[in-house]
């Protein structure tokens, strides 16, 4: 009965980012030397741009976009069994995406009050990470 309980307090979150363009080449002059800086400091010397563009971008902040994110939690059905509601947001527009998940993540937290304050915290800090630039 305690794992069922610990699964209804679970809020899951998964968030999937690309590169804001496609290639290195497409970046504007100085935030393609942003990039070569940040980059030279974990690669090797002899580190090809356009490829380490492909591996890291998605995942720096400024160089990545979010394209998608699910939000998911457990619950109980009428008929008691444990179910998983999940729900995914996704597009090319990083602000349409992220006011989405705000507007879905107040919805279920609506539905449920119970999930912990640090997914509370973590979502807030996401738009207003975003809204603040």
């Amino acid at each position: 009965m305690n794992n069922i309980k610990l699964l209804s307090d679970l809020f899951l979150i998964d968030i999937e980012t690309v590169p804001q363009v496609s290639n290195i080449n497409e970046l504007p002059g100085e935030d393609r030397k942003l990039f070569l800086d940040k980059i030279s400091k974990t690669m090797p010397e002899s580190f090809d741009a356009e490829e380490a563009y492909k591996q890291k971008a998605g995942i720096l902040t400024e160089f990545g976009k979010v394209i998608c994110i699910s939000v998911g939690f457990f619950y109980k059905d009428k008929a008691q069994r444990i179910c998983l509601r999940i729900k995914s947001i996704s597009g090319h527009n990083e602000q349409i995406i992220l006011t989405e998940f705000i507007e879905t993540v107040n919805s279920f937290f609506a539905i449920k009050t119970s999930f912990s304050l640090q997914v509370i915290i973590f979502a807030s800090s996401i738009f207003h990470t975003y809204a603040g630039d």
